[in-house]
């Protein structure tokens, strides 16, 4: 599953999503709703086992709004309402609204006058979604605003190219090479720690790999592991110290030749 699919999570929109995700950019075809079926089907199997009643389907200027602020981070200005709500009037309107705004790079309206507006929505997701993963790969503050940079224009250039998940983990987790040569590998040198004495750093790597151990299961695999550092988890078997220091061997391997500077001085 690629980016294209990750909003899922949010369920008001997420049958379009997985609609866009299989999709070549050139083709701007909407795949049929099997997977959107499968979504409803266990959801409504959660209602019934919980009792629940869900809340009524959005109406579509509820729709517009919602889905603009998911996939591009804005609200739609009037003409694009207009254009969605009272001028489509084809089946399957939402499935296309959102494969629009992943894919196309030159939408045009015009607006009541009769000028032709032009909206770039690809550029505005992978400007949306590259804001969104760096806060959460480099968080707000820890170090200066050109690291931040540096790996918001590498995130924009995976989203435009709709990088499969798996590719994008991988290369943000074996990343080497200068900043500004390859803004992924800003995401480690952020997170690693203090530098080991000399006496530790054959059996324990040249720096304090466990800032970047916890934040790499938490954001990657959804799991906090910090208790886990110093013992098995008290709630879930499952989750054993091995687990952590497993990881961590991993992290120990990688070098930085200086530490990134600090958001001012």
């Amino acid at each position: 599953m690629n980016y294209r699919a990750t909003r899922i999570m949010l369920g008001l929109i997420a049958a379009g999503f997985v609609l866009a995700a299989g999709e070549a950019r050139s083709q701007q075809a909407i795949a049929p709703p099997f997977q959107s079926k499968i979504i409803d089907e266990n959801l409504r199997k959660a209602w019934s086992e919980n009792k629940l009643t869900p809340a009524k389907m959005a109406n579509d200027n509820d729709f517009i709004r919602r889905v603009f602020l998911d996939i591009i981070g804005r609200i739609p200005v009037a003409e694009e309402v207009r254009d969605f709500v009272d001028k489509d009037k084809g089946s399957n309107k939402r499935a296309r609204l959102i494969n629009r705004l992943l894919n196309s790079d030159a939408y045009k309206i015009k607006d009541a006058d009769g000028k032709e507006l032009v909206f770039e929505y690809s550029r505005e997701y992978a400007e949306h979604w590259a804001d969104i993963w760096t806060v959460w790969t480099m968080t707000r503050g820890g170090t200066h605003e050109v690291y931040h940079n540096q790996i918001k224009f590498w995130f924009e250039r995976q989203f435009s190219k709709n990088t499969p998940h798996d590719e994008l983990v991988r290369a943000l987790l074996t990343a080497s090479g200068k900043g500004t040569d390859n803004g992924a590998a800003n995401f480690i040198m952020a997170h690693m720690g203090e530098a080991n004495p000399p006496d530790r750093r054959i059996s324990d790597g040249p720096f304090d790999s466990v800032p970047i151990t916890s934040r790499v299961t938490r954001l990657f695999l959804g799991i906090q592991t910090q208790c886990t550092q110093c013992h098995d988890h008290p709630f879930n078997p499952e989750w054993g110290q091995e687990n952590f220091w497993g990881v961590n061997a991993f992290f120990r391997q990688t070098n930085r030749d200086r530490t990134p500077a600090p958001p001012v001085g």
